[in-house]
């Protein structure tokens, strides 16, 4: 088969397993229609839902993503109603209105049962009120609640060393004061979504702010990793330091790709070409296939196992870069992990397996309500790349 064709038939699949198996599944079963909200997990062979009885503001602001995204690509009905469901369910629900901000999670009654100010699902909420601004349904109220949401960021977790904490008390009290990186590449991500369908040069600042300290911080030039843990002088300390997730470095790839157009910044280019190939060749399984959960700065793997998401990423980092060069070198390597992610991974019907062992055997018996944003964003970002 020609590459032409290879390319056209994987954009085929990709489209209907999201319209036709993926976003079908988890409307039906993700919401919880006898109560509220979004179930946070469901069993991967009844579909129930089961786990805690949490509804974490993360989980909800994904959904709005979700459904956001989903509306804006493919214009169905539901989709859209279920964007406009997923809003008013975090506006109304997840709203600290006492102390500001957005609580952790709450209960199915409603009780409210962590009022902590996480900075991760904060950033979510920034990304997820971006995409629903790009519908034009409530984009008033979603860029109101973004800009009130990214100015409390700045207010009340905002350390003097230059990053952010990563939680608070819910009266927004500061107790650990190292720098994680996770929260801050989300915050990134929020941020040129907010720049783009806003344009507040408050959002291209705060962007460069982060590059400033990706540059500075997260990222060790050499032997050019970025870590996820570091003490309160932004060293990486302890064993915790030792940690790189190659994942982040697939994701932190098509961020700076992003970026470089968004900011008009070509020298993070290398950077994303950079990480790629590293998180390819050091944190990549080349016997039997997939990215490791973990690795050490060593290049040992401290966590031979995979979970979806870091698969998606790799495939969401390669569709950016084809689209950017399009030819058949950048295509092979997308669509390999393509057919890794639906061979190992998705399966016919719209669930998928969520974590692999290092011989790619289901270690889960649950589909969380996190892990669609990670597959309809790769499968997105391969729809576009693959129309190229």
């Amino acid at each position: 088969m020609s590459v032409t064709l290879d390319r056209s038939a994987w954009a085929l699949r990709c489209r209907a397993w999201l319209l036709e198996s993926h976003l079908p599944l988890w409307a039906q079963h993700g919401i919880d229609r006898e109560a509220w909200g979004f179930f946070e997990r469901l069993d991967a062979a009844t579909l129930a839902p089961t786990g805690p009885d949490q509804r974490r503001s993360m989980v909800c602001a994904r959904q709005l993503y979700l459904w956001s995204a989903a509306a804006h690509r493919f214009d169905q009905p539901e989709h859209h109603a279920l964007a406009d469901y997923a809003f008013a369910t975090l506006a109304e629900r997840f709203q600290d209105k006492q102390h500001g901000g957005w609580v952790f999670s709450l209960r199915r009654d409603g009780g409210l049962l962590d009022g902590r100010k996480d900075f991760y699902a904060h950033a979510f909420i920034l990304f997820a009120l971006a995409h629903y601004a790009r519908l034009n349904r409530q984009r008033t109220d979603a860029l109101t609640l973004a800009a009130e949401t990214w100015g409390l960021i700045q207010d009340k977790l905002r350390l003097p060393q230059g990053w952010f904490a990563a939680e608070a008390s819910a009266d927004w009290k500061i107790e650990k004061r190292g720098l994680v990186q996770n929260p801050h590449m989300h915050l990134f991500e929020a941020l040129l979504a907010l720049l783009e369908v806003s344009g507040d040069i408050a959002y291209r600042n705060g962007a460069q702010e982060i590059v400033t300290l990706f540059r500075t911080r997260l990222y060790t030039p050499d032997p050019g990793v970025i870590g996820e843990f570091f003490d309160v002088a932004g060293q990486p300390t302890g064993p915790e330091g030792a940690i790189l997730e190659p994942g982040h470095h697939f994701e932190w790839a098509w961020l700076l790709r992003d970026a470089a157009r968004h900011l008009d910044d070509s020298s993070l280019l290398p950077l994303a070409d950079h990480l790629t190939h590293w998180a390819e060749t050091q944190g990549s399984d080349t016997v039997r296939r997939g990215t490791y959960d973990q690795i050490s700065r060593a290049s040992v793997p401290l966590q031979t196992t995979k979970r979806i998401w870091p698969q998606s990423e790799a495939a969401k980092t390669y569709a950016t870069a084809y689209s950017a060069a399009p030819s058949a070198a950048t295509l092979a390597p997308l669509l390999t992990r393509l057919e890794f992610l639906f061979s190992a991974y998705l399966q016919p019907d719209g669930r998928w397996h969520e974590h692999l062992s290092a011989d790619l055997q289901p270690m889960t018996n649950f589909l969380p309500a996190s892990t669609p944003y990670h597959l309809y964003f790769a499968l997105a970002e391969a729809l576009d790349a693959l129309a190229v």
